[in-house]
């Protein structure tokens, strides 16, 4: 192979991999969520006055530890939970359980603000549809692929 040969060579070589590592982000980028911006940083204001006390304001529980049973909602251990459910079963979860001295006390927009703001929270993306009781994605196909671990453990 001459040195003219070796140029094109490199230089075809070279064009491709960067064609491969521009074009790949792009492909491993979920689904916009079934949910607004306003739900979401509704949410986040629900989350705070509803929810921090027992899940933490960054998410990341108390437990399961055997001693205070509150879960993460946000990192791995939630999306290890979750992300063969929908969305529907998330809110349908939060409606009859939570918060625990009132289980069944959430309103169907509640509920569905603060499943945004979980979502976000581990990745997805607002998208321009609201979320409703009838949403019913599979919470994988919303998320990104590499879920950091913010569960403490």
């Amino acid at each position: 192979m001459g040195m003219a040969a070796l140029r094109k060579y490199w230089t075809a070589t070279a064009v491709m991999m960067v064609t491969a590592a521009l074009t790949l982000p792009a492909q491993d980028k979920p689904a916009a969520g079934p949910f607004t911006a306003e739900q979401s940083g509704d949410g986040r204001k629900l989350y705070q006055a509803m929810c921090s006390s027992c899940h933490r304001p960054d998410l990341s529980g108390h437990g399961p530890d055997g001693h205070n049973d509150t879960p993460p909602l946000a990192g791995k251990y939630f999306v290890k939970q979750w992300r063969d459910r929908s969305v529907q079963d998330l809110m349908g979860y939060l409606r009859t359980t939570m918060p625990p001295r009132s289980q069944g006390s959430l309103t169907e927009d509640t509920a569905a603000d603060l499943v945004a703001f979980i979502l976000e929270s581990n990745g997805a993306s607002a998208g321009s549809q609201p979320l409703t009781p009838s949403t019913n994605v599979v919470i994988r196909a919303i998320l990104p692929a590499d879920i950091p671990d913010r569960s403490g453990k």
